[in-house]
């Protein structure tokens, strides 16, 4: 490899100040030269690519670094936070290539963009670093003491251990000398109260003479503790952040739960005890993180980035359906335009007149044009089809009744896409014709305004004001990254579902911008992009609420690379980070349902309440799509080894690596209401129950059964016989629960419900031997033991009856299915016999008194009020004061005088004061208010950590498929008596069951080696593994781009496992 790069900042700029940017920047300079790169003087710009730190580059970069962000949304910031944020927006809406430090921030990338960026961890000089034997003291070590970095748990921690001497680098804002004898300050604070750091030898020795390493602040990556990891010294902490990949709990350190000064304790009294061995395997696992290794792998990130050539391909897809009469124009229109096109594919969707004779004429005259057929019926699927037929990475969707004119694509490529690598959507103005006589440039579409297009017209009314043609030039990535056109906006053929892509697309950070007022796109008014094939009549097309599943397009919470106007006018929209989730869903998906899964998965990322995680669990013969995985990458995926295994063994699967307090488990054949989450959460804060919801029912049946439906229907789509009904759960009657199963059968809700995973697990989870009824059986089983539910009554779930294979088991339709309920009625019974029945821990189902909706909105209300309080640098806190008698309380700041009370009380506070005294307030939300309140599992006691010599054991089941179908619950069938086999596949690293890489066929599966250095190879006849070990280390070095360590890693490689 050689390549010379310009890095910002530069390793020259940094002055004595230490800090984490600083180590990373000076070991890439120390490293990058064992890899053949250069680092160009700062005033040279003759290089070959442009690396950027943490935004510093205004968006110019091809390697964008980001070690964190600042997490504006869950803390009060200063506005010089929200501008950092914008520089790092800029950057990864331009890169060609994106690090993050740690999983944590990568699943904001994840959520937010719908991206992989690339994991790069930090590193160690593990020879610089030598364990010595403790000086008896606990150090804590940030180089500031605001937003995130609160030393308040090292004096916690010391009044609690009087007998242990803490050393801190910081102490709380406003506090200018330790309060107490055992914690001792490393500097004398400056005038304006912060403590300046002090040299990195001499933090070095402090770190290396430690007893143990106290790290509360929530790290992006923390090379504070693999430097303490390092030196032997076993890290304490909370688990979270950089901290849950680094510290395994109870092997080289303990992570208690974040904020439970009470646990931290015991953390310290663990990590005293087993000092030596937790220290020992701390080294250990620290030798896996060289900077060498580190700096390699930025190497090759700076390869893919050098090698990355842009494509400036247009690919155009017409779709067509019953297009005799206008497809030849429209293909003609593409044919003369003056910017090469490379392929015109034609997606006829079951044409029923001459479209396929007329396309495969002009395929055959026109090696450009391809054509496909497809039976989709809408035109988003189709369009979708056509895209994914294609070889470009610029996309262009005509219409068959509209036309471009020639200098189209050129406008939009050379003036738009080619000058800015941010662009998402390039379009021009448009010519409109109605007829001969009425034709002329429409004043619409004007330059893109993001904030009418991702905006409701009003507030009953989730529409945007579309800003963007049908017709213009877009980015396939973002189109993938995406998912694409959604049928579901265009029910009857075509609809908004165009409008509603460009809305995606500009959310996750795609610009789109008006090229030029000229109409170069030719748009036939009352022209048809979808008729009724059956009549041949016009569908009249309607308009969904294509905003409807967006919630930031109403409470204006964008994902954070947005390009609607940040609120409260700050420079960059909140950033949240999404690690520590209250709720988790769990979706299985069985044979037949992988189509719906999609809007499953839509209705969870449309929830206001945004402290979620999603994770689908795939119990289907046919593998996920690529489309679906690169749509979806913040989704954790787990696949059972053997499919239809079952809806219940998928949901116990799935609930396994949940990490939220609450479980939601969703079908994926339904869906939920955007106010789902926030109205169950809100109503769990006043029962403190499982919080079950009405329903919306779908299913297909005659206009003439309709008045057996009366007071029921929604809405009934004549055109496809869909009919939706409103769906009524039955209040929870206690004592009618514990009776189950009698002859007066009583099931009160859907699977779909709001249940603490701590119940969940004390439940033992599904029964995973039922093919079916599974899930009434589960909420029996919860009842038996004392939980108690509340209903929420509004229909918040979406359940579709005809999609579940599984229904027609047990169908009360049918005899066999009669008999199969009866059978499994019994079964339940039996199980039911083994289980005690406990009183009820809270009832407030049986309380008629209790009016929910009305203490939902308490609890809706007040947060509104926050909100909008928000708005005005004002938020909800707990005054904190360790004082609990009143007193007069002032703002630091402001000196707005909140009050005479003491410490406890919950008011709103002015951002400002509680960041001048972090110490006294502590910012409030629902979200906060959930946590202090969910069930917690007992956390079983840690024993003397392992020696990492030691490998640990891995039990394998050795149980059989069950046989079971696609994982929708309805009625019981009969029993078996095993269970299936499953692997994990998640984010986290975990060991897999793999197939052997067949190296002979596809060089590039070895590791270490990209494209290019394959073609270098092949160039000089190596083309297998075997040629590959007999060039050696010495021979693989003569390839561009492998140096010493690369090469000894792919030799090592090939002669593991070749």
């Amino acid at each position: 490899m050689s390549m010379k790069v310009k890095m910002v900042p530069h390793p020259s700029k940094f002055d004595r100040h230490e800090s984490g940017i600083k180590q990373v920047v000076l070991n890439y300079a120390k490293y990058l030269p064992e890899f053949g790169i250069e680092i160009a003087d700062d005033t040279d710009d003759d290089f070959d690519i442009l690396i950027d730190h943490a935004g510093m580059t205004a968006g110019r970069a091809d390697v964008a670094h980001l070690h964190g962000l600042y997490w504006t949304a869950d803390y009060p910031c200063s506005r010089w936070e929200y501008a950092a944020n914008r520089g790092i927006v800029n950057a990864v809406r331009n890169a060609k290539e994106i690090t993050v430090p740690s999983e944590w921030v990568a699943e904001t990338l994840r959520r937010d963009l719908h991206m992989n960026p690339h994991v790069l961890p930090h590193g160690i000089d593990i020879e610089d670093w030598t364990p010595k034997p403790h000086q008896k003291y606990v150090l804590w070590n940030k180089n500031r003491n605001a937003d995130v970095c609160d030393p308040t748990p090292v004096l916690d921690l010391a009044r609690l251990n009087d007998n242990i001497n803490f050393i801190t680098t910081q102490l709380p804002r406003g506090t200018k000398y330790s309060p107490l004898q055992n914690v001792r300050i490393t500097s004398k604070p400056k005038s304006d109260g912060t403590f300046p750091p002090i040299a990195h030898d001499k933090m070095k020795t402090m770190i290396e003479s430690a007893m143990v390493y106290l790290s509360t602040t929530k790290e992006t990556f923390g090379i504070g503790i693999l430097e303490a990891m390092v030196s032997g010294v076993p890290v304490l902490g909370f688990a979270h952040g950089g901290n849950n990949e680094l510290v395994h709990n109870g092997v080289n350190g303990y992570l208690a739960q974040p904020g439970d000064i009470e646990e931290l304790n015991e953390g310290l009294q663990y990590c005293i005890k087993y000092r030596e061995q937790l220290g020992a395997n701390g080294r250990e696992i620290a030798k896996k993180y060289p900077w060498r290794k580190a700096v390699e792998q930025a190497a090759m990130i700076y390869q893919l980035a050098y090698e990355h050539e842009d494509n400036y391909d247009v690919s155009v897809i017409i779709p067509a359906h019953n297009a005799e009469e206008t497809l030849e124009r429209a293909v003609k229109s593409v044919q003369e335009q003056t910017y090469p096109v490379r392929e015109i594919i034609i997606v006829d969707d079951k044409s029923s007149d001459n479209t396929p004779e007329i396309a495969r004429r002009m395929s055959e005259s026109d090696g450009k044009i391809q054509y496909i057929r497809v039976e989709n019926g809408n035109v988003a699927d189709t369009r979708n089809a056509g895209i994914e037929q294609s070889k470009s990475e610029y996309i262009c969707c005509l219409d068959k009744d509209d036309e471009i004119a020639p200098q189209f694509i050129e406008a939009c490529m050379e003036e738009g896409h080619k000058k800015d690598r941010s662009l998402g959507i390039a379009y021009t103005g448009l010519y409109y014709k109605k007829s001969k006589d009425n034709e002329g440039l429409s004043p619409w579409p004007d330059e893109c305004n993001y904030d009418k297009h991702m905006s409701y017209r009003n507030p009953d009314n989730p529409r945007g004001l579309n800003q963007v043609p049908t017709c213009n030039v877009f980015k396939k990535e973002a189109w993938r990254r995406a998912g694409g056109y959604r049928s579901k906006y265009c029910p009857l053929g075509a609809g908004a579902e165009d409008a509603e892509l460009w809305a995606r697309m500009m959310s996750l950070g795609w610009s789109a911008r008006k090229i030029t007022n000229a109409g170069l796109f030719i748009y036939y008014a009352g022209g048809q992009t979808m008729t009724d094939g059956a009549n041949g009549k016009d569908i009249n097309l309607i308009e969904p609420f294509w905003l409807s599943m967006h919630p930031w397009a109403k409470d204006h919470l964008h994902p954070f690379a947005s390009y609607a106007t940040p609120i409260n006018k700050m420079q960059s929209h909140p950033v949240r980070q999404y690690d520590e989730p209250i709720v988790s869903f769990v979706v299985p998906v069985g044979e037949g349902h992988e189509k719906f899964v999609w809007e499953a998965l839509e209705s969870i990322e449309g929830q206001s309440y945004r402290k979620w995680e999603a994770i689908v669990v795939w119990d289907s013969s046919k593998q996920p799509s690529k489309r679906f995985l690169d749509a979806h990458p913040y989704v954790r995926m787990v696949y059972n080894q053997k499919p239809s295994s079952g809806a219940g063994f998928s949901r116990n699967r799935g609930a396994e690596i949940a990490r939220g307090g609450f479980l939601v488990f969703l079908d994926a054949d339904d869906k939920i209401a955007p106010e789902y989450l926030r109205m169950s959460l809100a109503l769990w804060e006043e029962t403190h129950s499982i919080v079950f919801t009405d329903y919306i029912n779908s299913f297909y049946t005659s206009e003439e059964d309709l008045p057996n439906y009366e007071g029921q229907i929604v809405k009934y789509f004549k055109e496809t016989g869909q009919v939706l009904l409103r769906g009524k759960s039955a209040d929870f009657d206690c004592e009618r629960a514990q009776r189950q199963p009698d002859k007066d059968l009583f099931h009160w809700c859907l699977i779909t419900a709001l249940v603490p995973k701590a119940w969940h697990d004390e439940i033992g989870g599904f029964d995973e031997t039922m093919e079916t009824f599974e899930d009434v059986l589960y909420h029996w089983v919860m009842a038996y033991k004392g939980y108690c539910y509340v209903r929420l009554p509004e229909a918040m779930v979406y359940y579709r009856m005809y999609s579940g294979k599984r229904r027609e088991k047990a169908s009360l339709y049918t005899e066999q299915g009669r008999a199969v309920a009866k059978e499994m009625l019994q079964y339940c019974k039996k199980v039911l016999e083994g289980v005690e029945k406990m009183g009820c821990k809270s009832c407030p189902g049986s309380r008629k008194p209790i009016n929910v909706m009305n203490e939902i909105n308490k609890v809706l209300n007040s947060e509104v009020e926050s909100a909008r309080a928000a708005d005005e640098n004002f938020v909800k806190a707990e005054y904190t004061h360790p004082n609990r008698g009143n007193h007069i309380v002032t703002g630091a700041v402001t000196g707005i005088k909140y009050g005479y009370f003491g410490g406890g009380k919950k008011i709103l506070v002015h951002k400002a004061d509680i960041q001048a005294q972090p110490q006294f307030w502590r910012p409030l939300s629902i979200q906060s208010s959930v946590q202090q309140n969910i069930p917690q599992a007992h956390r079983p006691e840690l024993g003397a950590p392992p020696s990492l010599d030691q490998s640990p054991k891995i039990i394998q089941s050795n149980k059989k498929d069950d046989g079971s179908d696609d994982g929708v619950p309805d009625f019981i069938a009969p029993s078996v008596d095993e269970q299936p086999d499953y692997t994990i596949e998640v984010d986290e690293q975990k060991e897999f069951d793999v197939k052997e890489p067949d190296f002979k066929a596809d060089l590039g599966l070895i590791p270490g080696l990209t494209p290019n250095m394959i073609a270098q190879l092949k160039e000089r006849g190596i083309d297998t593994p075997e040629k590959i070990l007999e060039a050696g280390i010495d021979g693989l070095q003569e390839i561009r781009g492998i140096a010493e360590v690369r090469a000894a890693g792919i030799i090592e490689y090939l002669n593991n496992f070749a």
